[in-house]
């Protein structure tokens, strides 16, 4: 059996998407895969950590929860050094590296993803003289580079995933100098404006290993199907599944999220909920929306609620 790391940070705020990611790389993974999930968090309920425990049902995995060591400097960096867009949270990945220092690499993956295909081949990517490898963010400006005074040629990364090697940082940032460069780099400027993200990609600098976008497809939703051909991990940033009262293009990968989230007992236990969601999401495409009413159908154990049930969402779709 081959043994695989993964960490997320999350909060009650994110765990219906980190509940749809857990169960695209459980149905995504072969028989001789097992996960260890590390949860960094300071606030999921028992609630919902009995939630996530129900996704064992799907397949086996070990499930591991850590408190953030470093939160108090984390809410002092995000007080003073960031416009707050984000929650405290994100600077929680900047941890992994202390309470994960026994691993030699861990995948991090951000909560607003999922695995569209199997992705093995990412903990076999040399990186003996890399800390951290990623895909390049292709979306930020050169005026917010030239701000943070980060050479263009040398690329600028996005942190949503982030293969780490624990070993390789153990020796580059040994004790605390890891921490102090942050502070140090902090020290010398007003605002941080993407907190975690602008940190990872001035202190690894040249020590990041560029990986195909494939990996992480970010702005996932709002691209053309034929743009998303190859994606093996989806990346929801802007615009989100979940996100109610507002019309969504809908793509392959839009529809790939609710196939994973039907899955999830947030959804099997609130199933009205969550299909007003797409209702009012709005969708164009009627036939791709009556198939997938036709899926979340089937969670409903009896033939005559189930029929109802598939009869008023599939009506709904013809005003839509």
């Amino acid at each position: 059996m081959q043994e695989y790391n993964i960490c997320l940070c999350a909060d009650n705020n994110v765990v219906e998407y980190m509940s749809a990611l857990i169960v695209s790389i459980l149905r995504n993974s072969s028989q001789d895969e097992e996960f260890i999930f590390h949860i960094i968090t300071s606030c999921i309920s028992e609630e919902n950590k009995n939630y996530i425990n129900e996704l064992k049902n799907i397949k086996n995995f070990q499930l591991k929860y850590y408190n953030p060591i470093h939160r108090e400097k984390f809410e002092r960096w995000y007080s003073e050094k960031t416009p707050q867009k984000w929650p405290v949270e994100v600077f929680f990945k900047l941890d992994i590296p202390f309470i994960l220092k026994d691993l030699d690499k861990v995948l991090y993956l951000d909560c607003d993803m999922i695995a569209v295909n199997n992705f093995k081949e990412l903990f076999d990517i040399n990186m003996d003289n890399y800390t951290v490898a990623a895909a390049k963010d292709k979306l930020i400006s050169n005026s917010h580079l030239k701000k943070i005074k980060l050479n263009k040629s040398n690329g600028y990364f996005n942190s949503g995933l982030l293969l780490i090697n624990i070993k390789n940082f153990n020796t580059l940032f040994p004790n605390d100098t890891f921490l102090e460069k942050i502070d140090k780099y902090l020290n010398n400027i007003k605002i941080v404006e993407y907190p975690e993200q602008d940190i990872i990609n001035i202190i690894f600098n040249n020590k990041i290993k560029p990986i195909d976008s494939k990996y992480n497809c970010v702005s996932a939703i709002v691209k053309k199907d034929k743009e998303v051909q190859d994606t093996i991990i989806a990346h929801y940033t802007f615009f989100k599944p979940l996100y109610k009262n507002g019309y969504l293009k809908k793509n392959k990968l839009y529809y790939a999220f609710w196939k994973y989230f039907i899955e999830t007992p947030y959804f099997k236990n609130n199933t009205s909920k969550y299909v007003n969601i797409l209702i009012e999401q709005g969708n164009q495409d009627i036939i791709k929306h009556n198939k997938l009413i036709d899926s979340i159908s089937w969670w409903i154990p009896f033939r005559e609620m189930r029929n109802n049930f598939k009869l008023k969402y599939k009506k709904e779709t013809k005003y839509i």
